[in-house]
């Protein structure tokens, strides 16, 4: 049976930025089920997390120095404990892990947690440690299960890695388990088009990984210059009704409506 789902078909013919539509695809996924946040928060703790249980999640919440995770974990008291960084293609930027784990609570119970591809472990993996050993933050306890999953305690907190199928087949059995059927097709379609931005696409002449890599490290420099200016509401949360998406007519994009 084909794994490709219709996300995975229509989502690279509209934009290149992968990495936020798959983040704001998976935060829908824990607002809308319970069971999936406890889930996501479960699967934190079977590779090393430690810290509180019960979160609430945010896209885009921006830190000190420039420090904008995907995803932010954060505790009742306001404490943001769980940073979760998508990735596909794309490099990781300065503040990434060290910038990250420097952002975690001083008791180390927090985690900076990065899911991608199975094929990026090797090399993903290398360089975290790699960036954590360079700037002092001191490496041990490293443990895991390649290429699906590995954790390493350091000074200031764990920094794990976790792929995409892994993760994904882990909330969708539960939701299967607690007989929420809707919530475990929505979270296979999510796993078709990780699946998917896993493979070798070409768009045009330049393949999708190339475009969103170079893409992708450009908005990590534009992050510095327009922090202030960009969302300077508060982190948007699940408190009413999403705006809905509609399309700008042969531009490709989407456009709130």
């Amino acid at each position: 049976m084909n794994q490709h789902s219709l996300l995975a078909h229509v989502a690279p013919r509209l934009t290149t930025q992968f990495e936020n539509l798959a983040t704001e695809s998976l935060l829908y996924l824990l607002e809308q089920y319970s069971e999936a946040r406890v889930a996501f928060v479960d699967l934190a703790s079977t590779v090393g997390y430690v810290g509180p249980r019960d979160l609430t999640f945010a896209t885009q919440v921006h830190m000190e120095y420039g420090s904008i995770p995907d995803l932010v974990g954060t505790t009742e008291g306001g404490t943001n404990v769980l940073l979760v960084e998508s990735k596909f293609w794309a490099s990781l930027t300065p503040n990434q892990p060290t910038g990250y784990l420097n952002r975690l609570p001083q008791n180390g119970e927090g985690m900076v947690l990065f899911i991608a591809p199975e094929r990026r472990y090797e090399e993903l993996w290398q360089q975290l440690v790699a960036r954590c050993n360079s700037e002092g933050f001191e490496i041990s306890d490293e443990t895991g299960e390649s290429p699906t999953w590995c954790v390493a305690r350091t000074s200031k907190g764990r920094v794990a890695f976790v792929s995409w199928s892994f993760a994904l087949g882990h909330l969708e059995g539960r939701l299967e388990k607690a007989g929420q059927d809707r919530g475990a097709h929505e979270v296979w379609q999510l796993r078709g088009l990780c699946q998917r931005l896993a493979e070798p696409i070409r768009l045009g002449n330049t393949s999708w990984g190339a475009r969103s890599a170079r893409r992708k490290c450009g908005r990590s420099s534009a992050r510095w210059r327009d922090a202030l200016s960009r969302r300077t509401s508060s982190p948007r949360r699940a408190t009413g009704p999403r705006p809905v998406l509609a399309p700008t007519t042969g531009s490709g994009t989407f456009r709130a409506t």
